[in-house]
């Protein structure tokens, strides 16, 4: 089937770029810029906590493809875990982390654009590519609604983070919550992701020449 072929070959090129020592290094960067966005928060309510930590977690996908994105993805939470523990290691949440890493790598990997999706200014005659923004939202939209919403709040509950007398209540604050967080989100993948894959292109091509 045509979909299979084109997801073995973006995970052949994901494996690829494990040989590669500039993105590697690029990676190691932003795990590092993971773990010390791990330490801030924004906190505008006291049932809302904003981070960013997904912001390098998804950028390594773009980047490196859903194997770099996986592998990150659970090297993230360990470092997280080592740098400022709380309670016992728990590896279902690296699993989870992993997933998330492994969806922005799956979504957003740029070297898997072979069709782009182009908006036309009937005023101007201007056409703007959109794909790399429709593919952040609908990846960041993924990772809400699977990773925060269902896998979290599923290993809250396994590990009795949430009391079950109490899940109706607590899934309602975090989806009022997470609602917020897309919509702060959403605006710095559009400004950010773009950047960086702009930056990312030019370093290569200058290498290459």
């Amino acid at each position: 089937m045509p979909w299979a072929k084109k997801e073995k070959e973006m995970f052949k090129k994901s494996v690829e770029e494990l040989k590669s020592l500039k993105t590697l290094v690029v990676v190691a960067m932003l795990i590092a810029i993971s773990t010390v966005l791990s330490f801030y928060t924004i906190q505008p309510a006291p049932w809302l906590k904003i981070n960013f930590c997904f912001l390098p977690i998804a950028t390594i996908g773009m980047l490196g493809g859903p194997i770099l994105g996986l592998l990150s993805g659970m090297i993230c939470d360990v470092t997280d875990f080592l740098v400022h523990p709380n309670g016992p290691f728990l590896p279902l949440y690296t699993l989870i982390g992993g997933l998330q890493g492994l969806i922005y790598g799956l979504i957003l990997y740029h070297k898997n654009d072979k069709y782009n999706i182009l908006l036309k200014n009937n005023f101007s005659e201007k056409t703007t590519n959109i794909t790399l923004y429709l593919r952040a939202f609908i990846a960041r939209l993924i990772d809400v609604l699977l990773i925060n919403l269902y896998c979290n709040t599923q290993a809250n509950i396994y590990y009795e983070f949430i009391p079950k007398e109490a899940t109706s209540e607590v899934v309602l604050i975090r989806v009022a919550k997470n609602a917020v967080e897309l919509f702060a989100d959403i605006p710095l993948m559009f400004i950010l992701l773009p950047a960086i894959l702009l930056a990312h292109k030019k370093i290569f091509l200058r290498r290459a020449v």
